[in-house]
Formats: C-alpha cells, sequence, structure tokens
C-alpha cells in the first residue's frame, strides 16, 4: 500500500511538472505576443478577435488550470499551492474584469493595463515552474 502511494504521488508529480510547463509556456507566449498585439487589431474586428481569443484561450488554459489546483492540493505543496491562489486571484479579480472590458470596445488604455497586469500571473507561473522543477 505504501508502494501505491508513492506511485500515485510520483505520477502527481510528474503530472504538476508537465501542467507547469505548459502553462508557464502559454502565459509568456500570451505576456510578450498576444497581449501586445490587442493594440494592432483592426477596430471593426476587435470585437470578433475577443470573442475568439477568450473562447479559444479559455479551451486550453482552463483545463490547466483546474488540473493545476487539483494536483496542488493532492500533493500539499503550500509553497506551490500559495503560488497557484496567487494566480486564481489575479485571474478572476484582474485579467477576467480587463477582458470583459475589451469585449465592449477597443480601449488602449485597457489593453495596457492587461498587459501590464499580466506581469503578475507571468512571474507566479515561472516562480511555480521553478519551485516544481527543483521539486522533482
Amino acid at each position: 500500500e505504501v508502494k501505491q502511494e508513492s506511485k500515485y504521488m510520483d505520477m502527481a508529480l510528474h503530472l504538476q511538472y508537465f501542467v507547469s510547463i505548459s502553462l508557464c509556456t502559454f502565459i509568456w507566449i500570451i505576456q510578450v505576443l498576444h497581449y501586445p498585439f490587442f493594440q494592432y487589431i483592426d477596430l471593426k474586428q476587435f470585437s470578433q478577435s475577443m470573442v475568439f481569443h477568450q473562447r479559444a484561450i479559455s479551451y486550453l488554459v482552463i483545463p490547466l488550470m483546474l488540473l493545476e489546483l487539483i494536483v496542488t492540493i493532492y500533493i500539499a505543496n503550500y509553497y506551490v499551492l500559495t503560488v497557484v491562489l496567487g494566480i486564481w486571484l489575479s485571474t478572476f479579480l484582474i485579467q477576467v474584469p480587463l477582458h470583459k472590458k475589451l469585449l465592449q470596445k477597443k480601449d488602449l488604455l485597457i489593453i495596457a493595463k492587461l498587459t501590464k497586469s499580466n506581469w503578475i500571473r507571468t512571474i507566479l507561473w515561472t516562480l511555480k515552474l521553478v519551485i516544481v522543477s527543483f521539486g522533482l
């Protein structure tokens, strides 16, 4: 039984590493390429582009974020859990409301706020990957 628990923990640690690499990669692409690109989208296409972005990124990121939370709780690494909670708070208290505003209209100030505030998640997901990498 102890060996079985060890096997599950080993699988969870590897899954956490995979999810960490995936989310860290996504956030860096979004931070340095995708969000800054919003300012160049034509006004006529902007609303449609934001709907597409939010739908497409949600299909990729939401399952990974849920898996990240579940695995982190299972592993009970409180350093990682603290970082994950910070990511969730930033996402739902800062970035999601800014995205909702961009669905209504193109606003360069909101795009700048989104890009600047997203550094919170970029740094936290990078920190999480570092912590998880040294834990394997």
